[in-house]
């Protein structure tokens, strides 16, 4: 600093000018040229090819007077520091000077050598750091012109936001405070907690970058859903003191994702209603011929078996009636599997009756004890596909008491509470941790079949203590058939 390649003095009186070069000289302050203007007509004749490294100024000039004079000249040597020469009675219009850009000040007759050092030192280090503070700020400026999104800065030390011009979409009034209380006090109550959490972890854990979505309420009461990204400054001991980032309008994004996925889910919901469909019309359709067709022939062989012992012949009469005894079990097999596949038909059947037949055919598999309690009244409200539904979900779960549970006892019931029908089956077997436990393919049937009828399905089990199947059925809501 103390060798320098231009000063300028900008002063008319010659008194000050000398004892300003003698200060120079006892400062050990060595410049290859001083340069000397004393009113600002003389200041535009000199024609600098360059700026000098410092710049002394007295604002009052023969041509010119007060701040504006060192606004002119501020204006010519930009990049230049400023220093402001002034008496005792001038201090109030230096003071305005500094606010303006002015590096410092220093009175006229208090100046010494020690102190004129200091002052052209500090006065070129604070311009370095505003011109590098300028720079940032054009491109701050130049990247919020740039982008759409909302530039934020937020200063984690005093909660201060400073926001681009474009917070402006959320409708909300220039005077209100837009500090981090009033960010987070607009987010939606369902995201606040995930996002001060995330936040927070962020920051305390030494993180560079963070982001997350959200919705943001706008001074209308709508919510907008934003992408928000920021990066986190440290000092020197890795304390995060500063973010700087984006808010990223994605609400039409997300809505057209919404929507696609609610297009996606009501085709898949078509598709497993189209395929149980199906597997119901097999399923009868096997039922019938078992019944109908094949179970008739096996009537037949059993008639004609009959009559060819009744003939007494001997030496086939054993034979015979071990054919009897296959066919008639085959004949039950058939007519169990035939039930099995069939559901309840309301035009063969009552439900009432396909259910308690299930239950019989249950008995003769099992050991447990199961108990009924079906309310007719409220069967009667209910829809052929519900009563599938119903029917299909007893037998699944039924299938994995027998094959799992080893239960004592199993309680079915079916009744109305408020506008639903609530279907229970509960067990008294080994029961299961449901959160360890993965789900089967018989539990993933059940909750596909309640979907379709817009039904709740929900568990309770812990190992030891069997389990509860509830299954909530919206009586009045045609969409579930």
């Amino acid at each position: 600093m103390k060798n320098l390649d231009s000063i300028l003095m900008i002063e008319d009186n010659h008194s000050d000018q000398i004892l300003f070069h003698e200060y120079l000289q006892l400062a050990g302050i060595k410049a290859k040229e001083i340069l000397v203007a004393e009113s600002m007509q003389q200041l535009l004749t000199l024609n600098l090819p360059h700026s000098p490294n410092i710049i002394f100024l007295d604002l009052n000039l023969p041509d010119s007077n007060g701040l504006q004079t060192f606004l002119t000249v501020n204006k010519i040597f930009n990049d230049a520091p400023i220093i402001i020469l002034t008496g005792a009675s001038d201090t109030d219009m230096a003071t305005q000077a500094i606010q303006a850009g002015a590096q410092d000040y220093v009175q006229k007759n208090d100046l010494d050598e020690r102190y004129l050092s200091k002052v052209i030192e500090y006065s070129i280090e604070r311009k370095k750091v505003q011109t590098k503070l300028e720079e940032s700020n054009k491109r701050y400026e130049a990247v919020s012109h740039a982008t759409n999104d909302i530039i934020w800065d937020y200063n984690l030390l005093t909660g201060d936001i400073i926001w681009n011009e474009k917070v402006a979409r959320f409708g909300y009034h220039e005077r209100i405070k837009k500090n981090g209380t009033w960010w987070l006090a607009n987010i939606h109550t369902e995201d606040m907690g995930g996002v001060k959490e995330k936040l927070d972890y962020a920051i305390n854990n030494g993180k560079e970058h963070w982001s997350d979505n959200y919705r943001f309420k706008c001074a209308d009461g709508r919510y907008r859903h934003i992408l928000d990204r920021g990066y986190i400054f440290r000092d020197s001991n890795k304390v995060a003191y500063r973010m700087i980032g984006s808010m990223e309008d994605v609400t039409s994004q997300t809505l057209i994702q919404e929507e696609m996925e609610q297009v996606r889910l009501q085709h898949e919901t078509a598709l497993l209603a189209a395929t149980l469909e199906g597997q119901e019309n097999e399923r009868n359709f096997i039922a019938r011929e078992l019944h109908d067709n094949i179970n008739q022939m096996l009537a037949t062989i059993q008639l004609l078996l009959k009559l060819m012992i009744s003939s007494r012949e001997e030496y086939h009469t054993d034979l015979l009636k071990q054919c009897l005894n296959i066919s008639e079990d085959c004949a039950r097999e058939i007519r169990l599997l035939s039930h099995r596949l069939a559901g309840p038909q309301t035009e063969e059947m009552e439900f009432t009756e396909s259910l308690s037949e299930l239950i019989n055919l249950l008995n003769l598999t099992t050991k447990s004890k199961i108990e009924t309690c079906i309310d007719d009244k409220l069967v009667k409200q209910l829809s052929q596909k519900k009563m599938v539904t119903i029917y299909r979900i007893v037998q699944e779960q039924m299938n994995n008491i027998v094959k799992h549970a080893n239960a004592h006892t199993v309680t079915i019931t079916l009744t109305p509470q408020g506008n639903n029908a609530v279907l229970m089956i509960k067990d008294d077997g080994m029961g299961f941790n449901v959160v360890e436990k993965a789900p089967g393919i018989g539990l993933n049937n059940m909750k596909i079949r309640c979907r379709l009828i817009n039904a709740d399905c929900r568990i309770e089990s812990t190992a030891g203590n069997g389990c509860l199947l509830e299954v909530t059925i919206p009586l009045n809501d045609m969409t579930g058939g």
